[in-house]
């Protein structure tokens, strides 16, 4: 299949020319050879030895989580949500934990087909060693990283300008985009013309695909003329995304992909992770809108960390100012992206409201294509994290159904 066809599969996260980067490399598949030495370099799946444990007691393991069982009166309840998607009842989801209260209580791991970025991997069995896709979680994770390398500057630096970062490309872009500043850029609210919710992501002149083919990421993002004036209007754009783990460079002077890992992966335990990128781009610059890998047990310390304020343990690892900010619901302009008003908008961060029998369920959601979800529940102390491989399904919401069903159960 010819490479600029294979940059174009799939969406929120498709296929593109990638560079793994993970600690310990898994091999290459013989059959990849050939398009790996195009488009990078990507690694298989890790399945591992099936460890699957008992569904309603997680296996402890040297991994920093602390293990406990659900209260008593959820129990029946959450055997019968763990039967159903052993039974297949939510199509295709590859694997749910929830953490209540710092615990781990309950971790359950199926077998389905997968892709890794738009590539079919088959039928996988999945376990606690498995790296998955995250697509656009990737988004909220640099959301965090961003906050990290902010510090205390962060409310003098929502208002700056975001081509401020970018000295080289400000001359470039259209002069009305000085008005644009930080704070538009994590609530995608730029104003700049961008096509990714109108033109399907398999067509190459999606604004998304057309990053990749750049070997400077930041030109096409910050090039693109003004559509209307910054805060006007949402409107989702992978491109601010890439622009945010710019600043973070341009703040560091280190690679965003090595100072994620020095801040954020590192306290948090995370040993092995994949953040993919086109080979072309610098040296550790991954795709920070989609291309980030992760064990669900490894996504959980994530959820955990937003849960507790940024607080992994005794690690302060993120400003808890910066959770408090980001986790606000400051978009509700979100159309049909936003599921019919059950979802708003924070810094790169989906906040959701969802009605249910046992009081509305108020989530802050990490949301990936294909069925990938990360939802803190603050009101009932949970973190909730779905693996899936329903890619370009129309059932966008299998994981939401999961995520309902087990925070009624424990309630």
């Amino acid at each position: 299949m010819p490479a600029r066809r294979l940059l174009a599969r799939a969406c929120l996260g498709k296929l593109r020319p990638m560079t793994a980067i993970i600690r310990r490399p898994v091999s290459a598949l013989l059959a990849l050879f050939v398009l790996t030495a195009l488009l990078g370099t990507e690694f298989a799946a890790t399945t591992g030895a099936s460890d699957r444990p008992n569904v309603l007691a997680p296996v402890a393991k040297q991994d920093g989580w602390s293990v406990g069982t659900p209260r008593t009166g959820a129990i029946d309840a959450l055997k019968a949500a763990a039967k159903a998607l052993e039974e297949g009842k939510y199509p295709n989801v590859h694997a749910v934990l929830m953490e209540h209260a710092g615990k781990l209580v309950y971790e359950q791991y199926l077998t389905g087909r997968d892709e890794s970025w738009g590539r079919p991997l088959g039928e996988v069995k999945f376990d606690s060693t498995t790296q998955h896709d995250l697509r656009s979680i990737s988004k909220s994770v640099t959301s965090l990283v961003l906050g990290i390398a902010l510090k205390d500057a962060h409310q003098a630096a929502l208002k700056s300008p975001l081509l401020s970062y970018f000295p080289d490309h400000a001359k470039h872009a259209d002069p009305k985009a000085q008005a644009i500043t930080l704070e538009h850029a994590l609530t995608m609210t730029a104003g700049l013309e961008w096509n990714e919710m109108d033109v399907p992501y398999s067509r190459s002149h999606n604004d998304e695909i057309q990053i990749y083919y750049h070997k400077d990421p930041y030109i096409h993002a910050l090039t693109r003329p003004m559509r209307e004036k910054p805060g006007e209007r949402w409107y989702y754009n992978g491109g601010l995304t890439m622009l945010l783990a710019g600043v973070v460079s341009k703040l560091t002077g280190k690679p965003f992909r090595h100072y994620a890992q020095e801040v954020l992966f590192e306290p948090l335990g995370i040993s092995e992770f994949a953040w993919m990128g086109p080979r072309s781009w610098p040296e550790g610059t991954p795709s920070a809108a989609s291309g980030l890998r992760l064990t669900a047990r490894d996504l959980a310390r994530i959820g955990s960390l937003v849960l507790h304020e940024g607080r992994w343990g005794q690690k302060q690892v993120v400003p808890a100012d910066w959770i408090k900010l980001s986790i606000r619901r400051l978009r509700e302009d979100l159309g049909t992206w936003g599921g019919k008003g059950i979802y708003g908008y924070g810094y790169q961060w989906w906040i959701g409201r969802f009605a249910s029998e046992k009081g509305e369920i108020e989530t802050i959601t990490g949301v990936g294509h294909g069925g990938q979800r990360l939802f803190i529940v603050p009101k009932d102390r949970l973190v909730i994290t779905v693996f899936a491989g329903n890619y370009n399904s129309r059932d966008w919401m299998v994981s939401e159904r999961v995520m309902k069903r087990l925070v009624e159960a424990y309630r």
